[in-house]
């Protein structure tokens, strides 16, 4: 009988060993845990997300849309051909 509770009070000075183990290493995971939520609360949302690629989109279909006027707009208008063309005895 005695070497029975020898053995049970062994186990239990493993098990209280582990158990203050355990408590140490959730002390650092809800550490971690902590400073992981904070950093995640300042990612941006879905909301900004979607917004900004219709933004997006938008602008590129616009662009694409009125990519002739824009580009008459930068390089000026286009010489006619009647213009460009001198007249005989005209400098």
């Amino acid at each position: 009988m005695e070497a029975r509770v020898a053995k049970l009070e062994a186990g239990v000075g493993h098990i209280e060993q582990d158990v203050s183990e355990l408590r140490t290493d959730m002390k650092d995971v809800r550490d971690r845990l902590a400073r992981l939520e904070e950093r995640v609360s300042h990612l941006p949302g879905k909301g900004f997300i979607v917004t900004a690629l219709i933004i997006g989109f938008a602008v590129t279909a616009g662009l694409v849309t009125f990519q002739s006027r824009i580009q008459s707009f930068v390089t000026g208008p286009k010489p006619s051909a009647a213009s460009s063309t001198s007249q005989p005895g005209t400098p």
